[in-house]
């Protein structure tokens, strides 16, 4: 997950917030028993790295909602964003939405975001 938040500025606006979601989903699609790893299993509390990695991306989604949407709650935005990413990860690797088509599932997550966060638009 390093990819999605090593060396990148904190996203500054909805469309970037997006393409960050994107990405994600793009990482999943890509790497699927790495994300299955990763993602699929009860989180271990006594598996020092797993937590720090959880805690990490976490944190770096609440600095991001922080500043794209400062009169908001950071931690509720963060966990909004990422559940939304997350599910649809799931989503296209379960096959329950098409996931052949890179550009299509792009613009799926896109226009979901916009749904939910519709200053993406």
């Amino acid at each position: 997950m390093s990819e999605l938040t090593s060396g990148r500025p904190v996203s500054s606006s909805v469309a970037e917030v997006t393409e960050l979601a994107a990405g994600y989903v793009r990482f999943a699609l890509r790497r699927p028993a790495l994300f299955r790893l990763m993602f699929g299993q009860a989180c271990d509390d006594e598996d020092d790295q797993r937590v720090a990695a959880a805690g990490a991306l976490h944190d770096y989604l609440e600095s991001v909602m922080a500043e794209v949407f400062p009169q908001s709650d950071p931690v509720a935005m963060a966990t909004a964003g990422w559940s939304l990413a997350h599910g649809l990860a799931f989503l296209h690797l379960d096959g329950k939405l098409p996931n052949t088509d890179q550009s299509a599932i792009d613009q799926r997550v896109r226009s979901t975001f916009a749904v939910v966060f519709p200053s993406a638009v």
